[in-house]
């Protein structure tokens, strides 16, 4: 099994919630964990023999999962 830790906390008190006294949630998913996807930003010049030069190379790490829950635990996560 897997499980996936999510945790969340704001800045300043949200209603009754006193986050600015350190308050954090926390919950543990069991997740079914997938390969992650690779995403390359580049930038790159081309010079007088019509090459391309990288300039710079960005590789992002995107991490996917499929989880099985009720609605009411994953409505107040997307707000």
């Amino acid at each position: 099994m897997s499980y996936l830790k999510l945790l969340w906390s704001n800045s300043v008190d949200y209603g009754d919630v006193l986050y600015q006294d350190g308050f954090q949630n926390r919950i543990y998913l069991d997740v079914e964990l997938e390969r992650p996807d690779y995403n390359v930003t580049m930038e790159s010049d081309v010079n007088g023999d019509n090459r391309e030069i990288p300039k710079f190379r960005k590789w992002e790490k995107v991490y996917k999962f499929t989880c099985w829950m009720q609605e009411t635990l994953w409505m107040p996560l997307l707000s």
